[in-house]
């Protein structure tokens, strides 16, 4: 069960992660909106974004699926260490939920084919107003409900604050195996990120941190282009 706003949702997955049912295939280099695994673990989540420390060294950021030290899988299901991108090395389940990865290999800092990509801040005015896309597995659009709930999740008793509360757009936003993915607003030239799915609640509507938040609590920046 999850509350938002005072009212109680049955979580429509997992909080972070789902079981793998296919194996996907391996992605080099990797990029924003991968199927990612986890060491020993059947399950899978998403890839969000390629970061950076004030030293300029390479991170992503995901959803807070497993506990620091642990590494990190692309393909889901691949072997250890063939197939390890990174490991673990910060994680938050609360009141902002995310993990900090340390990437080993050659990374691209937008999916396939997407525009430039620049981080931003969603306010109160966008609420039922603007349209934003979630980039993963596939791509499905829907419309910001609002920009500062308060989400409690029952698994682990996570508080989340100021989150983005989405509803999809002719179907659910988010499915099973979405959380970590990236959600951005299309402004025609270039994509604005804005959030990270962490989960999604009985209804279709998903629950996204603000990317801005994630990056003040690791202390990073948007990789450049």
């Amino acid at each position: 069960m999850s509350t938002i706003g005072g009212e109680h949702y049955s979580l429509s997955m997992d909080p972070y992660r789902t079981k793998l049912v296919v194996i996907n295939h391996k992605v080099r280099p990797v990029r924003p909106g991968i199927s990612i695994g986890f060491a020993g673990d059947p399950t899978f989540c998403t890839l969000c974004c390629i970061v950076k420390d004030p030293d300029g060294s390479p991170y992503a950021l995901i959803a807070p699926s497993v506990e620091q030290g642990f590494p990190i899988l692309q393909p889901p299901g691949g072997k250890v260490p063939d197939d390890v991108i990174g490991v673990v090395i910060d994680r938050r389940t609360g009141p902002i939920a995310g993990a900090l990865m340390k990437l080993n290999v050659e990374f691209q800092p937008v999916p396939q084919g997407a525009k430039a990509w620049v981080s931003g801040r969603l306010i109160a005015a966008d609420a039922n107003v603007t349209v934003v896309q979630k980039l993963g597995r596939d791509v499905t659009k829907g419309t910001v409900e609002s920009v500062n709930a308060t989400v409690q999740i029952d698994v682990g008793s996570t508080l989340l604050t100021n989150a983005i509360l989405v509803r999809g757009d002719g179907g659910p936003f988010s499915e099973p195996g979405d959380a970590g993915a990236p959600v951005v607003v299309d402004k025609g030239e270039f994509s604005v990120l804005v959030g990270m799915v962490i989960a999604a609640v009985s209804d279709g509507t998903a629950i996204v941190v603000p990317i801005t938040s994630l990056f003040d609590e690791f202390h990073v920046d948007l990789w450049s282009q």
